[in-house]
């Protein structure tokens, strides 16, 4: 009951039924029980779900001491929690305790299951990321090459974990500046994914996303506005038109057409951006960086005093957005 309150996102309820649950297996079995770590995770992962950080790390971290003393510090479930923990800690940017676990997560499974392991390729691309978001490019890359061997040799070459270390592969070369390695790695896995899944897939619309932002980067406009706009169909097929995820991918739009010069383009799809973006109540330092790239658009139509009118607009939303944050 508990896993259908989290999928309908009714997190108190779910958390009350994991507490229940916990109290009641703790009594029959005792605090160092499996089935008490059992729930400890998914207790930390409702957590997760709700980013209450916090409480996820407090959950896991108990799943693992539990996990340890009850089946062994090498135990294949401890690599899984540990990997749950790392994962809560690293987006707590606690980067040095995330890397200490997903390390001892990988030589549990290393041991267990062997190098060449497709969970062992998982557990390298957490680390890579890990490296990634710090900018420590050189020590992600060897972790994600040899997470693509794996996958390809364990998995075939057009599984969707392929998939993902080559868009990660893709993420890893457009960090470092490298954009024609990078538009090769994003091709490759969005011709990975376009097998794995329908052409409408989620997937397929993120990786579209950045490719198109990297072909736009590399001025190849062509090809990048049919990646643009085919992300676009997808999230409003997905999600519908006038959802947050689509107003993002014409927040991209708008780059790319004023990066291409095409400025009524640019002023339709800003637009609808913004328009979103007031239906959603988003963050209001996006909405500002909407108007301001509204009003570029307007200067190349020398709609000159539209213009200023819109920056004028963002500077007042990006003070009121400020004075708000202060109280």
């Amino acid at each position: 009951m508990a896993d259908v309150y989290q999928s309908q996102s009714k997190f108190s309820e779910a958390e009350a039924l994991y507490e229940r649950a916990i109290s009641y297996q703790q009594k029959r079995h005792g605090h160092h029980h499996p089935e008490v770590a059992i729930l400890f995770n998914g207790l930390g992962e409702l957590y997760y779900l709700s980013h209450d950080h916090a409480k996820a790390e407090s959950a896991f971290r108990k799943a693992v001491a539990i996990q340890r003393e009850a089946l062994g510090e090498g135990h294949p479930l401890c690599a899984d929690t540990l990997i749950n923990l790392a994962v809560i800690l690293d987006d707590q940017g606690k980067y040095t305790q995330a890397e200490e676990r997903y390390q001892q997560a990988l030589a549990i499974k290393e041991s267990k299951l062997g190098s060449d392991h497709p969970t062992v390729a998982q557990t390298l691309n957490n680390l890579a990321v890990l490296h990634i978001n710090q900018g420590r490019y050189a020590r992600a890359k060897p972790l994600l090459r040899r997470a693509l061997a794996v996958n390809e040799k364990a998995l075939g070459p057009e599984h969707q974990e392929v998939g993902t270390t080559l868009n990660n592969l893709g993420w890893l070369f457009d960090s470092e500046g490298d954009l024609e390695q990078a538009a090769v790695f994003y091709n490759r896995g969005l011709d990975v994914y376009e097998r794995a899944f329908q052409n409408d897939h989620t997937r397929v619309a993120r990786t579209s996303i950045n490719l198109a932002w990297v072909l736009t980067r590399l001025e190849r406009f062509e090809e990048a506005d049919r990646l643009w706009c085919r992300a676009r169909a997808i999230r409003e097929k997905l999600s519908g038109p006038d959802h947050l995820v689509v107003g993002k991918v014409l927040h991209g739009m708008t780059l790319h057409y004023l990066a291409w010069g095409r400025a009524r383009d640019a002023e339709q799809v800003c637009s609808k951006a913004m328009d979103i973006m007031s239906i959603e109540n988003t963050d209001a330092n996006r909405v500002a960086d909407l108007m301001d790239l509204y009003a570029k658009a307007l200067v190349m139509l020398e709609r000159h005093e539209e213009a200023e009118s819109y920056r004028s607009q963002a500077e007042t939303v990006r003070q009121e957005a400020a004075s708000q944050k202060d109280f």
